[in-house]
């Protein structure tokens, strides 16, 4: 990771097979299967300024064979719009290159709402702002690292 990265200074690393985020029975699983480092950032544990504003619940960062990809958490009840918010700036604050950098964020939801396209918007907002992919599930979900 570059030197002045703020996420370098951020969490713990690990080489566990299996990374959980978890609250509220909401549920993301990071399977780890070739043991790769991997840096494990919760917010709610970090010394942030209180100027940061809104922030996810947690980032992921895998080592340099894996692109140093960025992978962004919310776990949220049925706010949809709000996780947006917490993702956003959170990738504003603390993304290495907020149009290069290679990102995932994931919201997971007890309940995402069909009717709208904010959701779509939203999507679209954080492909060509951020270099995001923005996805959306409810409950739980589990993402095979590469």
């Amino acid at each position: 990771m570059p030197q002045n990265c703020k996420l370098n200074r951020m969490g713990q690393t690990t080489t566990n097979r299996r990374i959980v985020f978890s609250a509220n029975r909401k549920r993301i699983e990071f399977v780890n299967a070739n043991s790769r480092t991997i840096r494990k950032i919760e917010l709610d544990n970090e010394n942030l300024p209180g100027s940061f504003g809104l922030r996810c619940d947690g980032i992921l960062v895998g080592d340099e064979s894996m692109d140093l990809h960025e992978h962004y958490i919310e776990l949220k009840g049925s706010d949809v719009r709000h996780a947006i918010e917490q993702l956003a700036n959170t990738l504003k604050h603390l993304s290495r290159e907020p149009r290069i950098q290679k990102k995932s964020c994931y919201a997971i939801c007890s309940r995402i709402p069909r009717a709208g396209t904010d959701i779509q918007i939203a999507k679209k907002r954080f492909r060509t702002r951020y270099s995001a992919l923005l996805s959306f599930t409810t409950r739980q979900a589990q993402v095979n690292l590469s």
